[in-house]
């Protein structure tokens, strides 16, 4: 009788380590199962996400791109207006040779004539109190008062220099300075007949 006890508690043990032996099984192949369909579900966000990430990384680069692009074409115009303005520049340099010269230089000085005895530019003692500076080319075309208070530049372009007697107060009033003053506005018309759309 111990014999079949023995084979009876042997059985039971047997079939009790299958079903343990099922149940893991069982277990694993879920767990398995569970970590495989985890790690498709994190490579497809994954992927998801490089996905986006790519595609903000294209966005960015191409923005960059066409950003760099954009700069270059800004700067490529620039230096454009910049041969623009030193041509004109040269222009102004050679005006003194044109015909039409005497007449602008003469009305740069009767403006600055007429604003130092009433306007901005008077001085608390007189008109006499302003000290003019011009190229020896242009004090020729001077007369009466003006000529005797003059001072001689060859270096300064066409136009006139002023200062008080005590040299406190200077207004430059050359066809350069002039330019320059009113380049902002001239460059954006400069540009439209440049770079008409």
């Amino acid at each position: 009788m111990n014999d079949a006890l023995i084979r009876l508690l042997e059985g039971e043990a047997a079939v009790e380590q299958q079903r343990i032996l099922e149940e893991a099984r069982s277990y694993a192949l879920e767990t398995v199962e569970s970590a495989r369909q985890k790690a498709e579900k994190a490579l497809a966000e994954a992927g998801v996400r490089w996905q986006h990430w790519s595609e903000a990384e294209m966005e960015k680069s191409n923005k960059t791109q066409a950003l760099k692009q954009q700069t270059q074409i800004l700067e490529e115009k620039t230096r454009w207006l910049q041969i623009a303005l030193a041509k004109a520049k040269d222009t102004l340099a050679d005006f003194r040779q044109d015909a039409r010269y005497p007449e602008v230089f003469l009305r740069l000085v009767k403006d600055f004539d007429e604003e130092s005895r009433t306007g901005v530019r008077r001085s608390q003692d007189s008109q006499d109190s302003w000290v003019l500076t011009v190229h020896p080319l242009d004090q020729k075309l001077l007369e009466g008062d003006l000529a005797s208070r003059v001072i001689q530049d060859e270096t300064l372009p066409p136009g006139l220099l002023a200062q008080t007697a005590d040299g406190k107060i200077e207004v430059r009033d050359t066809l350069t300075d002039r330019l320059e003053k009113g380049w902002p506005i001239l460059m954006g018309k400069a540009a439209e007949l440049l770079w008409k759309k």
